[in-house]
């Protein structure tokens, strides 16, 4: 039996000894290729060296008989560049070579050295890594020997000068050193953290989604929060929505006005009748309000305002539209209108006679260029009173209905410059001139256009102005009947055709719809206030006389 296993462990060495020698004969090989490809190589430099030199003296000749030497020197590049083109592909070619015959040396698994040791032979000495990966499986160490002398040495040695050391060094760990794994794994660890960080931004993007979902199901599931949101967003879509609903000329001026009122909304305490305007503790001490939250928001709220002010819309309409009921409808008008008035109502000013001339009208200018105001007085119908009383006050002779009265004044291009409170309908013109202060805003040498009815000569005569009225009539020297004279009948025209513009304006103060209708009687006490804020609201409208 030892002999037996003897010669069977005798057949396995020979058997290795084989697959070894052919391992061998196939390296051999491979070097014994590249030695002839680079012999060719260097044997087609030369000759290209000496084909150059023949061409550019060739091409000398020639320059110097036909002018000619810029063909030959452009098939010269041409030429130098194919040949500059197929030697770095040699180079590839043999990159790949050497790559390839690396990793085949590193499936082996050598043991004669270590990773680091060849990198370093690598780097250092060609040769020298020729014969560590050679001897081990050449049994001739003097064939290896002539053929490194020979063929190998000159082939490697040429082939590591063409690469520079990190270049040499960067392939090299690709295949067997532990930098490549150390960038590899500092790689995944920056893309690790990435991944991570985008993780955590979508968790954020779910968990917002998540919520807006929740508020979307909520508002869904609730028709009138569904409803009031479509409403208020059809409302706001265009300036021509805004403009015919809410009574102001443009988007971008709803929400700046809103902006403005922003600020004293969220401190201002609701109507609840007359002992509810009293300052409030929390008022006082500039803190926030308490209580549950409301349904409505401050917008929302502005906006049922605004279409009860423009379109006269009741309070049972509103809290359908709105979710609401009908004194809460109230309360947010009765509130709101009379922030509104209190923050927009002075702004209805009393312009200077500096810019009453600089922004007159040519029509003016031309005939009455010193007219300061145009005034006239408008009624507004109420409720009948249940108290006689009452009734007599607010009956006008002139409507042959209750109403309240009202005196206006408007600047030449139209624009509101004085609005005085609501008066009883019975009140004549020149008593609600002279006691709704606004003889108190006359300087000497204005001039007032108003109506026959306003009897006010004398009330301006004491401040130095002047009224332009048409004429009266008196009786006619031949028939019966009254007349005026051509004369009178001019000016009466011409006075005419520039008081129409305070009727315009009026006009556009009525197409606010609370006012025009019939007001309740539960509805007067916040009339004045609505009266104001129509009144500013007209004056952002585009001037009813055009300056030319």
């Amino acid at each position: 039996m030892g002999i037996a296993s003897r010669k069977h462990s005798l057949e396995v060495l020979d058997d290795d000894h084989k697959q070894t020698l052919l391992q061998n004969k196939v390296v051999v090989s491979q070097l014994e290729r590249l030695a002839r490809q680079e012999t060719y190589h260097l044997n087609t430099i030369v000759f290209l060296r000496e084909e150059v030199f023949t061409r550019i003296h060739i091409g000398i000749n020639r320059w110097c008989e036909s002018k000619d030497v810029l063909i030959v020197i452009q098939e010269i590049q041409c030429k130098m560049t194919n040949l500059l083109s197929e030697i770095q592909f040699i180079i590839h070619n043999i990159e790949k070579d050497i790559t390839g015959f690396a990793r085949s040396i590193h499936d082996v698994s050598l043991s004669v050295f270590t990773r680091q040791e060849l990198r370093r032979t690598l780097l250092n000495n060609g040769l020298a890594l020729i014969e560590m990966i050679t001897i081990p499986f050449l049994d001739d160490i003097q064939l290896v020997q002539r053929m490194i002398e020979k063929r190998a040495k000159t082939i490697y040695d040429r082939w590591l000068s063409t690469f520079s050391n990190t270049h040499i060094q960067r392939s090299f760990e690709e295949n067997f050193g532990t930098e490549y794994d150390k960038q590899k794994c500092q790689r995944y660890e920056t893309d690790n953290n990435r991944l991570r960080k985008q993780v955590k931004l979508l968790q954020v993007e779910l968990h917002a989604t998540k919520e807006e979902n929740k508020v979307l199901n909520e508002k869904f599931n609730n028709t009138d929060e569904l409803l009031k949101d479509k409403l208020v967003e059809k409302l706001t879509k265009s300036n021509s929505n805004v403009k015919c609903f809410l009574g102001l000329p443009s988007i971008s001026m709803l929400f700046g006005i809103f902006k403005l009122l922003e600020g004293h909304a969220s401190k201002m305490k609701y109507w609840m009748g007359p002992d509810s305007s009293d300052g409030k503790r929390w008022q006082v001490n500039n803190k926030k309000k308490p209580g549950a939250s409301r349904k409505l928001t401050f917008f929302e709220e502005f906006v049922i305002t605004l279409l009860r002010l423009r379109l006269g819309l009741n309070t049972y309409v509103l809290s359908l539209l709105f979710g609401v009921s009908q004194s809460t409808i109230s309360r947010v008008f009765t509130t709101w209108i009379s922030l509104m008035a209190q923050c927009l109502g002075p702004l209805i000013k009393w312009p200077s006679k500096e810019k009453i001339k600089k922004h007159m009208p040519l029509s003016f200018r031309r005939k009455y260029p010193n007219t300061r105001v145009i005034i006239d007085a408008t009624e507004f119908y109420v409720q009948r009173p249940r108290n006689p009383t009452a009734q007599s006050k607010t009956w006008s002779n002139y409507k042959s209905k209750n109403t309240f009265k009202t005196l206006v004044g408007i600047t030449p291009n139209g624009a509101f410059s004085f609005i005085s409170d609501l008066w009883t309908g019975n009140i004549s013109d020149r008593s609600i001139t002279e006691r709704s202060g606004f003889i108190d805003l006359i300087e000497k040498g204005d001039h007032v256009m108003a109506d026959r009815g306003f009897l006010i000569k004398d009330l301006l005569l004491s401040k130095g102005a002047t009224l332009n009225m048409p004429p009266f009539t008196r009786p006619c020297k031949h028939g019966k009947g009254r007349c005026l004279t051509a004369k009178e009948i001019k000016e009466s025209k011409s006075i005419a055709s520039l008081r129409i513009h305070v009727e315009r304006s009026i006009q556009r103060l009525k197409s606010y719809k609370f006012l025009s209708g019939v007001m309740p009687i539960n509805s007067l006490s916040v009339a004045n206030q609505a009266l104001k804020v129509a009144g500013f609201f007209c004056n952002l409208m585009k001037p009813l006389v055009q300056k030319l």
